[in-house]
């Protein structure tokens, strides 16, 4: 396995591991590969992996970078030419013996080294005085800051980035000759904890072919969808989702919602051409899970309480920080090449919320089908991402958190898998590779253990010895006897 971490000290880590890694543990398994591959003192938020040796990286300046890697092998000598070398012979007699005695140990992978000189970057995408009046109506207890909520991939290597002050940019990458080029920057409502991208490439959605369909929405700034133009210049408002009514106590009902997914329109559904017509599943802070089809209205179809024994005062119960959704068949973006009501009994709503719980949920009937890591995990889970793999079937959760520990845990029986401590508070993690590494010594006992394959002449040669080494004509004979009185 190879993973990337980013940390809150400014370092960015890979870590080479196999599975059940536990640094937790004394006598448990260790990782073979544990370096910091870069260091800055501004902090790397978002992690995005654009081509096989290309990184986009978003910072907490308002900055992003694209950077280049390249797999090296661990016992590659380094380049000392521009080191300072002593004048004492006698010295550097010392250390050409110390070169002979000490080899370096061949190891079965390679490390990543990223180059010291950054591509292209581009900054200035925050606006922190749009959050100032904001910060006064907000419930939140800490001062909001600005960052980079979203990052989504559009078709001819084009990156979207949301910002929390409500700036969406649109940013084309350049892969072969490794340059950023900024397109456009537009304002939507503050603040914004989302930008969802449409990306399903079907015949019902008319509107995509003049241009791309988003989704955003945050503390009180309800769902909106929002047109932008094929060349990003230009955009519009086109629906605007509407509060529920109030609960039991009449009383308001808090807008917040954290994400969304948009999932395939129901064809058997008559569509009524003067609207749109759009699909998606909506998580909110204070835990309900709701679904909204354009067509019948701004109100949700379907609007689900994850928690069922909620306390009186909202303020009680721990909030809803991140949300992902796990399916089969999904889009580049995260949504969801099913309808609703085709949702499988494999396909899970991940949350995590403000205290230490990572709940996997059934988004169909909003029920908590398990917990991850539930006596393990020790603080807020600040990182959650999947890893699937659709050619051996499996699916990993990944979590990084406050705690300092990267946590890989399987979806279906939901074991922990890995677990490694990284030193400082995880903001991002991304799993490269999920294969284990194949170690010199497991090679040795597999040469030990395996066996010729003998051929059917010889096979018949070595019964036929075996059988005459313990006397299987005498055998054969008396077997014989013995099998005629019983019949008489």
């Amino acid at each position: 396995m190879r993973l990337l971490a980013s940390c809150e000290d400014g370092s960015l880590k890979e870590i080479v591991f196999n599975h059940n890694t536990n640094t937790s543990i004394i006598d448990g398994i260790k990782p073979f590969h544990l370096s910091i591959i870069r260091k800055n003192k501004i902090r790397i938020s978002k992690i995005l992996t654009v081509s096989e040796n290309l990184l986009f990286v978003c910072m907490n300046d308002g900055s992003v970078e694209l950077l280049r890697y390249e797999y090296i092998d661990k016992t590659q000598p380094r380049d000392t030419s521009d080191e300072q070398k002593p004048n004492n012979e006698n010295l550097k007699k010392k250390e050409n013996k110390d070169k002979k005695t000490v080899q370096p140990e061949p190891v079965p992978f390679k490390i990543i080294r990223i180059n010291e000189n950054k591509l292209d970057d581009i900054s200035g995408m925050f606006d922190e005085s749009k959050l100032e009046k904001l910060n006064q109506k907000s419930s939140k207890r800490s001062k909001m800051h600005d960052e980079f909520v979203s990052v989504s991939i559009l078709p001819d290597s084009v990156i979207t980035l949301g910002t929390k002050s409500g700036l969406i940019h649109f940013i084309k990458i350049d892969t072969k000759l490794g340059k950023l080029e900024f397109i456009k920057t537009h304002e939507l409502t503050a603040p914004m904890d989302f930008l969802q991208f449409n990306d399903l490439s079907l015949p019902e959605h008319k509107e995509e072919k003049s241009g791309f369909v988003f989704a955003y929405g945050g503390e009180e700034n309800i769902i909106k969808l929002i047109k932008v133009s094929k060349n990003f210049l230009t955009w519009e408002k086109i629906w605007e989702a509407k509060n529920v009514k109030n609960d039991n106590l009449d009383l308001r009902v808090p807008v917040w919602p954290i994400s969304v997914i948009f999932t395939s329109v129901q064809k058997n559904v008559v569509e009524d051409a003067s609207k749109l017509n759009f699909s998606f599943i909506e998580t909110t802070k204070l835990g309900f899970v709701r679904h909204y089809e354009t067509q019948h209205g701004r109100k949700p179809v379907c609007n689900l309480d994850i928690i069922p024994a909620r306390p009186s005062q909202r303020q009680l119960w721990p909030s809803i920080i991140k949300s992902l959704f796990s399916t089969r068949n999904k889009t580049v973006n995260g949504n969801s090449v099913e309808s609703f009501g085709n949702i499988q009994s494999d396909e899970y709503l991940f949350l995590c919320d403000s205290v230490k719980n990572v709940y996997r949920i059934d988004p169909k009937n909003a029920q908590v089908k398990g917990k991850y890591g539930n006596s393990d995990i020790y603080g807020i889970t600040t990182s959650l991402n999947l890893y699937e793999e659709k050619k051996n079937c499996f699916r990993y959760l990944v979590c990084g958190g406050i705690d300092g520990y990267v946590r890989i845990f399987d979806v279906e029986n939901r074991q922990l898998r890995a677990k490694i401590y990284v030193g400082s508070k995880v903001l991002d993690c991304v799993l490269l590779d999920a294969s284990d590494i194949e170690t010199e010594e497991e090679k040795k006992k597999k040469k030990k253990t395996k066996k010729r394959v003998l051929t059917e002449y010889e096979e018949e040669r070595e019964n036929d010895k075996l059988w005459n080494d313990l006397g299987g004509e005498a055998l054969s004979k008396s077997n014989g006897k013995k099998f005629k009185k019983i019949v008489k």
